[in-house]
């Protein structure tokens, strides 16, 4: 079996989207030599190089899952303690500050003594001051916070950026293997546009894809007689010409639909 066979059907048996390229590389340097005749090859054999990437693949979404967790318990443990610290500091400074300008003094006769209720609510305004600048966007934990959400917002794009790398390129070997030439510009446009979403059903992706590319490629080449997945254009025209007229037309139509809905706008007002 050829290496380039050996990885994608690999890749394709395993399902998972967060192992390297290197790894599936590594994997198939240990195992290729036991799919050399393709007539022995099995579903059996395929048990223990597949269950050995979805190993790696559990592991990298542990460890990386405990690292997330761990860095998070130490900033919000570590802020929380530079709080403390820095509110209670605030506090006994104005404390200091209020006993030095109002200093004890024998109360009137009939008059009730209110400096320890001017001294709570002075320090309940200034405690309260204190929380709203230590926990604001300017703040150090208000940026941790946004530094935390823009780190998970990246790795949840990474992953779904490899998530449709990996069933785009599933879905091209499945129709690629179904007769579809790679070159073929109908296959190219059905990549394009197969919107993949967050949990991608493979199956339904595929038999979506393939609907798809049999109608753009009638479309592409409805004036040569050229059929889908025979593995090549077939007829006597250019299909680079037949698809960029394609997309014009497809252009031309988007262009008229917004003039029509134009038109009629300008009607109704």
């Amino acid at each position: 079996m050829e290496k380039e066979l050996f990885l994608s059907t690999l890749k394709s048996k395993a399902g998972v989207d967060n192992v390297s390229d290197r790894s599936f590389e590594e994997v198939a340097g240990l195992f290729l030599p036991q799919f050399a005749d393709d007539e022995k090859v099995t579903d059996e054999l395929w048990n223990i190089p597949v269950s050995m990437v979805k190993t790696m693949s559990g592991q990298l979404r542990h460890d990386l899952s405990t690292g997330i967790n761990d860095f998070k318990a130490k900033s919000e443990a570590e802020q929380k303690a530079q709080l403390e610290k820095e509110k209670q500091a605030a506090i006994d400074a104005f404390k200091a500050q209020w006993e030095k300008e109002h200093p004890m003094q024998e109360p009137l006769r009939n008059e009730p003594v209110k400096q320890e209720t001017d001294i709570d609510a002075k320090l309940a305004e200034m405690e309260k001051a204190i929380l709203a600048k230590m926990t604001g966007d300017d703040s150090a934990l208000g940026k941790l916070s946004k530094q935390f959400s823009d780190f998970m917002s990246q790795v949840a794009a990474e992953k779904q950026a490899q998530t449709e790398a990996s069933v785009r390129e599933q879905i091209k070997d499945y129709l690629v293997g179904r007769g579809v030439d790679e070159e073929d510009f109908a296959l190219e446009y059905t990549l394009e546009k197969l919107e993949i979403g967050e949990k991608p059903d493979v199956s339904a992706l595929k038999a979506k894809a393939e609907k798809d590319y049999e109608a753009y490629y009638k479309k592409i080449h409805k004036n040569d007689g050229a059929q889908p997945f025979n593995g090549g254009a077939g007829g006597t025209h250019d299909s680079n010409t037949e698809f960029q007229n394609f997309i014009k037309a497809r252009q031309a139509e988007a262009a008229q639909e917004a003039k029509d809905a134009e038109e009629l706008r300008k009607q109704m007002m």
